[in-house]
């Protein structure tokens, strides 16, 4: 078993590379060879206008964007009476903070800037965690004025958008220029030493300033561990808030999608529906105020990213793609509901951000589909060739943008792992042509296939009854096994099963999905699916067929038409 999984396992790292340099010795190593860090030093030198605000401030030397993630949705099924029904719950604090966000920077040491404008209060308490949008926006209307406020409640408010515990003091400090009118200064308890904040209102008296806004703008640092609070505070003083001036107030007119990233000619949904407009306008609030992040779309979806020109090319194939997928995705599995979200992904330009914005437990992916948040995030490969950075986003995209519609289109049911993973593999590999879509053997997988049947050592029964734990498993060489096996089950389902004139097993998949949605279950969808089939029987075509190169190639000629 040592060396079956290894060209898979490459090709899996292909798509997640990550630093295998976590064993004791070399931790032990790096602490007793690298000398301690130096201070790090905030400087402000990097001028940026935030134009919705009506501002101008410098942010820290060499710093990144960091959009705001989009809210995340809870998926919960609400009894009344003896109705059962589905809907999205949200997190109220989420949806407050994207609210009050303006824009967020990162340099290189850690340091976080956050630039907020004082709205309202947060609404609440609730009596539950997650609510329902509707429950949020009745309270929020009862939220006061902003720019009446005390002291005391702008503390207040800072520790709901800062996330502290409470006990923050909040005391007017001398403004560094007559462009202000107040400038306040939060103090945090001794636990929370590397946070600072201030907040200010500009002068509408002073030269050029009749237009500023009343209302207080937030500047919140998260500090890094290598920077001094004392130090970084006089900084902050005399290199940032020195240099806050007025601009002038963009006129709210909805953002536009990127020219140099557009196809030609956009598709443009005729009949968008009210969750359609609202989630789109969501994806594109995120991206006020940020220089470097752009959006494009298509009919369905809305591509997000702060990619360079160097990519434009596959971007806009991209475009083209997901929508040629989009219409054998409906024609293979019809959706049992509307598809009334917009489908977004999101391209960050860096691995680092990719790892950053999935999170530690996912760093292993090349790409994901993140039902909470409702977004498909591709992981950008580095140190490759072109070439090959085309060729995994545009792959990755396709293999996600299979969960994604599926998630829609089966009314955000869960499906089995085989079958979800199992589809979206077979179609990392397609080749567009000009009267549809040829699906192609995944060469790496079919070699580990090639290996592994003969030798008996997995059978259909182990890959039907995985769970997300077993299938996802930490192992890398499990995980390479368990996409294989998933693969190669539906890709002769599909392909080969197709290319027989006459099979048992054809409309097995179909069968799964009416069970599925009949069930709602997945573990008890696949039983009844196979319930009649004599598995030895499916076990043994299915390796007869892996291990005869007429009928691979005649499953490989078989196109799709959209």
């Amino acid at each position: 078993m040592h060396d079956l999984p290894s060209q898979v396992a490459r090709a899996l790292r292909a798509r997640a590379p990550f630093c295998f340099l976590t064993s004791a010795f070399c931790l032990l190593l790096s602490s007793l060879s690298s000398p301690a860090a130096p201070r790090a030093e905030l400087r402000f030198t990097d001028p940026r206008p935030l134009t919705t605000l009506g501002l101008q401030l410098r942010v820290m030397s060499g710093s990144r964007e960091k959009p705001l993630p989009i809210p995340q949705a809870y998926p919960y099924r609400v009894r009344m009476g003896a109705e059962e029904f589905k809907t999205d719950m949200v997190d109220p604090r989420e949806l407050w903070i994207a609210s009050q966000h303006a824009a967020e920077w990162e340099d290189g040491d850690g340091n976080r800037l956050s630039i907020a404008t004082v709205r309202t209060m947060l609404p609440g308490p609730f009596e539950r965690e997650h609510i329902m949008k509707d429950e949020y926006d009745k309270a929020l209307e009862q939220e006061r004025a902003a720019n009446a406020w005390t002291l005391p409640q702008l503390g207040e408010w800072m520790d709901a958008f800062a996330g502290t515990a409470g006990g923050t003091r909040v005391a007017r400090i001398n403004a560094p220029s007559q462009r202000f009118s107040d400038v306040l200064e939060f103090t945090f308890p001794p636990a929370t030493s590397n946070t600072l904040a201030f907040a200010f209102r500009l002068n509408p008296a002073a030269m050029g300033q009749s237009h500023v806004p009343a209302s207080w703008t937030c500047a919140l640092f998260h500090l890094g561990p290598n920077t001094d609070p004392r130090t970084a505070r006089q900084s902050i003083l005399s290199r940032f808030l020195l240099y806050v001036t007025a601009a002038p107030v963009a006129k709210p007119t909805p953002l536009a999608p990127a020219t140099r990233f557009q196809t030609a000619a956009p598709q443009t949904a005729t009949a968008q529906s009210p969750e359609f407009l609202t989630s789109r306008k969501q994806v594109t609030a995120s991206l006020a105020n940020l220089r470097n992040w752009w959006f494009a779309e298509t009919e369905n979806y809305i591509l997000i990213s702060n990619m360079q020109s160097s990519e434009r090319s596959t971007v806009r194939q991209l475009q083209t793609d997901v929508e040629n997928l989009r219409l054998v995705f409906r024609k293979m599995i019809p959706p049992r509901a509307p598809l009334v979200d917009v489908s977004v992904i999101r391209m960050p330009a860096t691995e680092e951000e990719y790892i950053e914005y999935v999170g530690p437990d996912l760093a292993w992916s090349g790409g994901l589909w993140m039902p909470t948040r409702k977004e498909l995030v591709i992981r950008p490969l580095s140190g490759e060739g072109s070439r090959e950075r085309r060729d995994h986003l545009l792959h990755a995209a396709y293999h996600e943008s299979f969960h994604q519609y599926l998630f829609y289109a089966l009314d955000h049911v869960e499906t089995s792992l085989w079958f979800n993973e199992g589809h979206a593999v077979l179609f990392e590999n397609v080749e567009f042509r000009n009267r549809g879509v040829q699906i192609l053997e995944n060469k790496d997988m079919a070699r580990l296939l090639e290996q592994l049947l003969p030798k008996q050592e997995m059978t259909l029964r182990n890959v039907l009854d995985l769970n997300m734990d077993a299938f996802y498993a930490q192992s890398e060489a499990t995980r390479a096994i368990n996409y294989t096996m998933a693969w190669g089950l539906v890709y002769y389902l599909r392909q080969g099963v197709a290319a027989e004139r006459k099979s048992p097993y054809a409309g097995l998949l179909d069968r799964y999905i009416d069970l599925l949605w009949q069930t709602r279950n997945p573990a008890a969808a696949t039983d009844q699916t196979f319930r009649n089939v004599n598995l030895l029987e499916l076990d043994r075509d299915f390796r007869a067929f892996w291990a005869n190169p007429r009928r691979r190639a005649a499953a490989e000629r078989i196109t799709l038409a959209p």
